[in-house]
C-alpha cells in the first residue's frame, strides 16, 4: 500500500502498526507531500489515533532518529528536548548542565 492508500485509509478505518510505521517512516524520508502529510495527521486526529497507530510512529521516529555517541560524562540523560543534559554530578548539586556548559540552578 503506498502512502497516498495509505492516507485515504486513515480517513475511515484504523491503521496497523506496520502501516503507520510505513506512512511515518516515508513522511520522516520526505518522500510524502505536505499536503498528504496535512490530510494524513487531521484524518489521524478526527478520528482518534488507536496505540497501534502510534507505537507504529514512535517505531518511525526511533528508526530515523540520530544517534548520539557522548563522551561528556557518565550517566548523562537526555530530558527530551529542553536541551538540558542532567548528570550524576548535577543531581547531586540539584543543578543541571545545559549544552553550553553553563551550571542552572
Amino acid at each position: 500500500m503506498n502512502s497516498s492508500e495509505i492516507v485515504n485509509k486513515s480517513s475511515t478505518k484504523n491503521l496497523t502498526q506496520e502501516e503507520s510505521a510505513t506512512i511515518f517512516q516515508e513522511i520522516f524520508s520526505g518522500q510524502v507531500s505536505e499536503t498528504e502529510i496535512e490530510n494524513f495527521l487531521l484524518n489521524l486526529s478526527k478520528k482518534g489515533e488507536t496505540s497501534d497507530e502510534l507505537t507504529g510512529a514512535v517505531q518511525a521516529m526511533r528508526n530515523s532518529s540520530l544517534k548520539v555517541k557522548v563522551n561528556l560524562r557518565d550517566h548523562l540523560v537526555d530530558c527530551c528536548g529542553t536541551c538540558l543534559l542532567y548528570t550524576s554530578d548535577a543531581a547531586d548539586e540539584r543543578s543541571s548542565v545545559d549544552l553550553g556548559g553553563r551550571r542552572i540552578i
